[in-house]
């Protein structure tokens, strides 16, 4: 029997999962609150165990995810007066939505509002470089900011950037006999890192939160292969109620593109079109 969601993290991944599957639009803020009580604590709590079951039999394909959300979320909500908040750094194949710019101001209502906030930054690679770095005051280590205690609050970017490096890395270690499962953070932090600070396009350009370090953990999501997609379709499947039919798992899986042309070993667009393709096939 699967143990029992604790609320908070269970919205948190619901929202990590629906990052990877919104349609592609401009850059956007989002965030989960709790109620208006400033010592309100949204749901989270030490007892991760409903997090942890829904990452391993949810996120399809993604151990470093898994053990870096895990990581990260586990030692923060542990400890009951962080010196500062969380901020993960996500990249790989990402969603997207509206642009919303008021950076500063909204963040300070909802961190009076709640303490223990998760605010996500999508698209971050699309984001006007030096736009970011106006919430720096509420990522380090100060006490206070503008009157408010933000140090239990979670920041979430997202980006692309880095994505290509991490495929690319990927099928070289892949050519070189090593498997996707066995790849380490340390195989990708390099490329991560270096197309953070070499993208004049990208958010991070010169930004005070790099060269400051105050990101605590760099998750990234590594492209998919074909079971992973065939997982998907039953997930999906499973979802619409329809019928599980292996042939049509299959069919739907063998119509999404794969990469390198030769080999066809990972998805070009992961399981975001999956939904969309069903119906192709019933």
């Amino acid at each position: 029997m699967a143990p029992a969601a604790a609320p908070g993290p269970v919205r948190f991944l619901l929202v990590l999962l629906a990052a990877a599957a919104r349609p592609a639009a401009a850059w956007d803020l989002w965030a989960l609150r709790c109620g208006f009580s400033a010592d309100c604590e949204c749901g989270f709590g030490p007892d991760l165990r409903g997090l942890e079951f829904d990452l391993a039999t949810n996120l399809v394909g993604q151990p470093l995810v898994r053990q870096q959300v895990m990581k990260g979320v586990r030692e923060f909500l542990e400890n009951p007066n962080p010196v500062k908040p969380l901020v993960m750094s996500f990249h790989g194949s990402t969603g997207t939505g509206k642009t919303y710019e008021s950076l500063k101001r909204w963040i300070q209502g909802n961190l009076t509002n709640c303490g223990r906030s998760a605010f996500l930054f999508d698209e971050m690679d699309k984001m006007h470089p030096g736009l970011i770095d106006v919430i720096i005051p509420f990522l380090g280590p100060s006490w206070v900011v503008y009157g408010t205690n933000y140090r239990k609050a979670i920041f979430i970017f997202i980006s692309n950037a880095g994505g290509e490096q991490i495929n690319n890395v990927t099928l070289a270690l892949w050519r070189a006999r090593k498997d996707r499962e066995e790849i380490s953070l340390q195989d990708l932090e390099p490329a991560i890192s270096k197309a953070m600070f070499e993208n004049p396009q990208s958010g991070f350009w010169k930004s005070g939160i790099i060269n400051e370090h105050l990101i605590d953990f760099v998750v990234p999501f590594l492209p998919l292969k074909h079971h992973h997609v065939k997982q998907c379709v039953v997930s999906e499947l499973v979802q619409q109620g329809l019928e599980v039919r292996p042939g049509v798992v299959q069919e739907v899986a063998d119509s999404i593109p794969y990469f390198p042309e030769e080999e066809k070993l990972f998805s070009s667009t992961g399981c975001k079109t999956v939904a969309s393709r069903i119906s192709f096939f019933f």
